[in-house]
This record gives C-alpha cells, sequence and structure tokens, in this order.
C-alpha cells in the first residue's frame, strides 16, 4: 500500500504487505520487508527488516513490531511472540551492534521461519554498500 506523495527511487524492492504512508521517500537500492509498516515522512535509505515499523527521517529508525501486520499476514499467537522477542532481543536489548547480535541469533538452532527472514535480511543488508545483497553481482 503506498499513500500520498510516496517515492519510491530506483531499484528498490517492496515487500508483500508493505504499508508505505504519506510522503515517505525511499532511496535508491532499498529494501523494504513484507508486512512492514513505515510512518509518515520517513526518509528510508537503508533496508528495513521484515515485520517492523520504520519511522524518522534521516537516520529513520526501528520503533517496533508491526503487530496489525502480522495479523494481516495470519500468524499466529507462537509466531507473533517469536517475532515480538527476537525484536526485542536485536534492538532493545544491550549496548552490542546489531549485525553482531544478528550473527548470534542466526548460530541458534530452531529459530522460527519468520525470525530467521528477520536475521536474514539484516546479514543481506550488511554486505552491500547499498543494502542490497545481490546487486554486486551485476
Amino acid at each position: 500500500m503506498l499513500s500520498n506523495f510516496t517515492q519510491v527511487s530506483g531499484h528498490c524492492h517492496i515487500g508483500t504487505g508493505a504499508w508505505l504512508s504519506g510522503v515517505v521517500l525511499m532511496h535508491q537500492f532499498v529494501t523494504i520487508g513484507r508486512w512492514c509498516y513505515a510512518a509518515g515522512l520517513a526518509g528510508i535509505n537503508k533496508d528495513v527488516p521484515p515485520f517492523l515499523i520504520v519511522s524518522g527521517h534521516y537516520p529513520p529508525e526501528v520503533r517496533g513490531v508491526n503487530k496489525r501486520g502480522l495479523k494481516r499476514a495470519g500468524l499466529n499467537e507462537k509466531q507473533h511472540k517469536a517475532i515480538n522477542d527476537a525484536y526485542k532481543h536485536l534492538y532493545r536489548d544491550d549496548k552490542k551492534p546489531l549485525l553482531l547480535k544478528a550473527r548470534e541469533m542466526a548460530q541458534q538452532t530452531g529459530l522460527d521461519e519468520n525470525v530467521h527472514d528477520m536475521i536474514d535480511a539484516i546479514l543481506k543488508s550488511s554486505e552491500h554498500r547499498y543494502g542490497r545483497y545481490l546487486e554486486k553481482f551485476r
């Protein structure tokens, strides 16, 4: 869903169910994960992992989990809890860098597939200057 005056630059990927509010600006080569929500006036210049809410203008900040998007995606309570726990660990816990926490979580076994998608998005985002892993193979 794209609202009024949303501006999407070239080579952007927007995931299924993503919701971009009014006057959202997306830099080129940015990926918005599935079921994300971008608040109005957000300036997005880096990748956003799935299921998250992002707002702010340079730098944009992850504010929480898109609970409405989780319901629309048809996820059950166990999956909701797994995504919320992963969000808290990645974005709200100690002062370790996000990438280091994502690498640590990637080593765990038995992760929910949606949590794995979040971690995978963070890891792929770090592998290229513009946040798009596959663009380096052009």
